[in-house]
């Protein structure tokens, strides 16, 4: 005899993030991807560049018009980081440039503790 199992019913992105289907309706594109793949809204991403006036958080360069910095984030904890260019992120931290400016800068940045998630209004 076959034992069949139930299926699990996934819960829908509405669910995941705790919102009725209005509220996450409501939501723009961008806020949804955010909140659903990082954990934070797309106001505290807004917040996020602002400290650092708009730009990455190691080189302080900002993105071109039109164009929005990735989030960076740990991969075995989910901490929200910050936002990198494409340059820090993938080239320097992935491949290590010569200025030992951008390396300072990129290990204090990476021994700091801030949690995207945790900022509030």
């Amino acid at each position: 005899m076959m034992v069949r199992r139930r299926k699990r019913r996934r819960k829908s992105p509405a669910e995941r993030l705790g919102l009725t289907l209005e509220q996450y309706r409501a939501l723009t594109p961008r806020d949804k991807y955010l909140r659903l793949t990082y954990d934070i809204t797309e106001r505290q991403y807004e917040y996020m560049l602002a400290l650092t006036g708009g730009g990455c958080n190691i080189c302080r360069r900002r993105p071109k018009p039109g164009r929005r910095l990735p989030v960076d984030h740990d991969h075995k904890t989910g901490r929200v980081r910050g936002a990198l260019c494409f340059r820090c992120n993938h080239r320097l931290l992935g491949r290590g440039l010569e200025d030992a400016r951008l390396h300072e800068s990129a290990a204090e940045y990476l021994r700091s503790d801030f949690d995207g998630r945790r900022v509030g209004f």
